[in-house]
């Protein structure tokens, strides 16, 4: 019988490969919503550069 605390257990080396991927999954998910993030926000700027005064005129219409 295989114990959780057997240092040669098959699981705990397959359950460690698991836990590799998964940890390499989400470094993928966080750089790509680090990227999106830092992209939506020089969208945000140039869209503000160039529709400045017809934002204000939105907001105005809005409130």
């Amino acid at each position: 019988m295989l114990t959780l605390f057997n240092p040669f257990s098959p699981t705990r080396f397959f359950t460690k490969e698991l836990e590799n991927k998964r940890k390499e999954r989400a470094q993928v998910a966080y750089k790509r919503r680090k990227q999106l993030a830092k992209l939506r926000a020089k969208v945000e700027k140039v869209a503000e550069e160039k529709l400045g005064p017809q934002l204000a005129i939105i907001a105005l219409i809005k409130s």
